[in-house]
């Protein structure tokens, strides 16, 4: 059984990945940052899990919410949402710190 959902979504995975990479090489525009460029807000998704990882994914978030420099442009992650592990109370705790430390 287990073998059958991991084949299954392998074969989605691999077919979204050939559907984007045929629309990237005989799509005629170009590709653009249209979020990047969009004044729109872009709502983003978290998942932290219990595998200590919590560091790295807030890294990242700093990374991606912070001023970039003028050559890229910025992007309104807004709002953003977190799944995390019931088990993982440090985890949560660090993201509502972060979260607390944002909104300074």
């Amino acid at each position: 059984m287990i073998c059958l959902v991991c084949t299954t979504l392998f074969l989605v995975l691999f077919s979204r990945l050939l559907y984007v990479l045929f629309q990237v090489h005989y799509n005629d525009t170009p590709l653009t940052p249209s979020l990047a460029l969009s004044s729109q807000p872009v709502r983003l998704l978290t998942v932290a899990g219990s595998g200590g990882h919590t560091a790295e994914l807030l890294q990242l978030l700093t990374a991606a919410t912070t001023a970039p420099s003028s050559k890229i442009p910025s992007v309104n992650y807004s709002p953003r949402h977190y799944i995390v592990a019931d088990t993982d109370t440090m985890s949560q705790n660090k993201i509502e710190q972060f979260e607390k430390d944002r909104c300074l």
